[in-house]
């Protein structure tokens, strides 16, 4: 995962985990003040009566005092119960703070960090809310489908929309994006078949070696020697020398030895 990624969805997780924690913490407050509300009524009765509930003056009026002060078991029993409101409230926020309590712990950033394999299809998604068939409002999504059957999504803004997609496809290569009917029920019948195969580069075979260059069994391998380079040769202007002209010299005639012919 990276850190744009990660950075993209604690801004979206980190508002609904402060509001949930928000709630649920003023809601535990509110039923604790309720609970002493309520024994207080236990421990210092139910004080004033009010007037509207036994007037004075009235003949009945002590009697209706009396009355009315027996019943403070079920005022405070009352009161407890209300109590017990904003505690529902409370851990209802606490079970939805508490999935995404802190930057590690949201579902989708456990997907694209640890499992990242599960995620099988991205695809957008807008919701519209209409009104007298006119669009009153609109959400845009950016959904991630696991292999789990399990739908987890982000909300972003209409001009986000496009670079979260491709944000998260690149994060997710193997998956499908793009949305369509027939992925739908692909998906709800065989999650893992939207789980594309990532593209192999194709094996290089290892170039052999020329035949004068092959090893024998038991040999030590050489590495075949490098191409020598054919450099074009030049051609030097070939230097012309003057003839020397030497004067031919007579043959010099050796005697002849007695007895022998003389020479034509």
């Amino acid at each position: 995962m990276t850190p744009a990624l990660f950075d993209l969805l604690e801004n979206y997780y980190r508002p609904k985990r402060q509001i949930r924690a928000f709630v649920w913490v003023g809601g535990l407050v509110l039923f604790v003040l309720g609970m002493c509300w309520a024994a207080s009524m236990l421990i210092f009765g139910v004080g004033k009566v009010p007037t509207y509930v036994c007037a004075p003056g009235k003949l009945d009026y002590d009697a209706c005092v009396q009355r009315y002060e027996s019943r403070a078991g079920e005022f405070a029993e009352s009161r407890a119960l209300v109590s017990l409101i904003p505690l529902a409230i409370g851990v209802l926020f606490f079970a939805a703070w508490f999935p995404i309590r802190n930057k590690n712990s949201p579902a989708l950033v456990r997907l694209f960090r640890d499992r990242p394999m599960d995620g099988v299809w991205v695809y957008p998604l807008e919701i519209q809310m209409k009104k007298r068939g006119q669009v009153r409002y609109r959400t845009h999504r950016v959904v991630v489908a696991t292999v789990q059957r399990k739908k987890l999504h982000v909300e972003v803004l209409e001009e986000q929309l496009k670079p979260t997609l491709a944000m998260f496809s690149a994060a997710l290569p193997h998956a499908t994006v793009g949305y369509s009917d027939p992925l739908e029920a692909q998906f709800r019948s065989n999650p893992e078949s939207l789980r594309q195969r990532p593209q192999q580069p194709y094996p290089q075979q290892p170039m052999p070696y020329p035949q004068q260059h092959q090893p024998q069994p038991g040999q030590h391998q050489q590495q075949p020697p490098y191409p020598q380079q054919q450099y074009p040769q030049q051609q030097y202007p070939q230097q012309q020398y003057p003839q020397q002209q030497h004067p031919q010299q007579p043959y010099p005639q050796q005697p002849r030895p007695p007895g022998w012919p003389p020479r034509s």
